[in-house]
């Protein structure tokens, strides 16, 4: 649910040439309508909250109930706004200048902000609110380790208070076996949380492997015919999220989100 690995760019004017094509094909893709189109138990929020070097990002994006290929655009009487605290809210600014992404900045360190997105409708708010989760790190390994294909499990040790939610996604720059190079962000990777160590995941090279070479294989056009992985410089993004609350008279097919995460940089040989 929490994905949103949409288009967001694309429904409105443009500067050049291109723009108004680019427009129209994301818009088939995504749906694109007007949010005074729909009632306000229709509006589903896609808001992810990050922090980062002492600065708070809000990402925030509209949908239509449970339709994740649908994205509203706010007519005029429609808004998006955000608070940091009890601080007054400030306006979201659109990202592209075209109503699909609309973002804001917050400066604060605090370990746990608590962050309010707010739709507005005719002057009427409806507050969606969510609080950061603690800032974690990666007790083992140290360094930059090597991953080896053949040694079967990696593992890696977490210090954090809640770990419950905790994903992972690998961002990769690998040599195929023929020498020709790819990269690719977010690659999904299974991990298991050790049994009597809850802090322990457990990542199966095996698994890695598959996923690198599954990721090599779609930047390669999906060529079945595409060289194996050999060798990769990895980071492996932990990500905790945590779900806040939605504003009871939205669409509760919506969200809002905190995530905070730490990259883990490795090396990778498919050969030993």
């Amino acid at each position: 649910m929490v994905t949103t690995a949409m288009l967001m760019t694309g429904c409105g004017g443009g500067g050049d040439i291109g723009e108004p094509l680019l427009d129209g094909y994301t818009c088939a893709l995504n749906n694109c309508k007007e949010s005074n189109t729909v009632s306000t138990d229709n509006v589903s929020p896609r808001f992810t909250i990050t922090q980062v070097s002492g600065k708070v990002h809000v990402d925030a994006w509209l949908g239509q109930s449970a339709n994740l290929l649908t994205t509203l655009m706010p007519s005029p009487g429609d808004s998006l706004t955000a608070s940091d605290g009890d601080v007054p809210p400030v306006a979201l600014r659109d990202a592209s200048g075209n109503r699909l992404s609309w973002v804001t900045d917050f400066s604060d360190a605090s370990a746990q902000p608590r962050i309010t997105v707010n739709f507005v409708r005719n002057g009427q708010t409806y507050p969606n609110v969510v609080t950061m989760p603690k800032p974690f790190s990666i007790v083992s390994p140290t360094g930059v380790p090597q991953i080896r294909r053949s040694t079967g499990q990696f593992d890696v040790k977490l210090a954090s208070e809640n770990l419950q939610s905790v994903g992972l996604a690998v961002d990769a720059n690998c040599t195929r076996s023929d020498r020709s190079n790819f990269t690719s962000k977010g690659v999904g990777l299974n991990r298991q949380q050790d049994t009597t160590d809850a802090s322990t995941f457990h990542i199966s090279t095996l698994a890695l492997d598959k996923a690198l070479n599954d990721a090599s294989v779609a930047a390669n056009k999906n060529d079945p015919l595409t060289s194996p992985v050999a060798s990769c410089s990895l980071t492996l993004n932990w990500v905790i999220t945590v779900e806040g609350t939605v504003a009871p008279t939205l669409n509760q097919h919506g969200w809002i989100v905190a995530t905070r995460s730490v990259g883990l940089a490795a090396s990778y040989d498919a050969g030993s």
